[in-house]
């Protein structure tokens, strides 16, 4: 039997939304950013290669409807979950006044793995705590 080889990717800490949102992920990840509106900007995380993002995080005064999500505890702020086997949704903050959602659609793999430990590395500096 072979031992298993493990892979360690390099990471950086990225900081956005004036600082008051940070991730790890890969040193290969691309992210552009754009303005949704006067209030709101989305993140894009692209692959070295890729011509569309794998995860997208919106950062603004979104609301959402959350009833059908469990809330969930992300690095110590209130958070809510929705998902499926490769795609799904998580909201983060205070939504209505000023939330993060970070979104995944059709992943599966090292691509879901990857957007799951970059959504699982995230903390804000707002919202309630828990």
């Amino acid at each position: 039997m072979l031992p298993t080889l493990l892979l360690a990717t390099s990471m950086t800490l990225l900081t956005l939304d004036d600082g008051a949102l940070h991730l790890a992920a890969p040193t290969s990840v691309r992210v552009q950013q754009s303005k949704v509106n006067w209030e709101t900007l989305e993140y894009d995380l692209y692959e070295p290669s890729e011509k569309e993002s794998f995860l997208q995080i919106v950062a603004g005064g979104g609301a959402y409807d959350l009833h059908r999500y469990t809330r969930i505890c992300l690095n110590g702020r209130e958070a809510w979950k929705i998902e499926s086997a490769d795609s799904g949704m998580v909201v983060v903050g205070e939504p209505g006044f000023n939330a993060v959602a970070v979104y995944w659609a059709k992943l599966s793999g090292t691509r879901l793995n990857e957007a799951q430990n970059i959504l699982s590395s995230l903390k804000m500096d707002w919202g309630a705590k828990c």
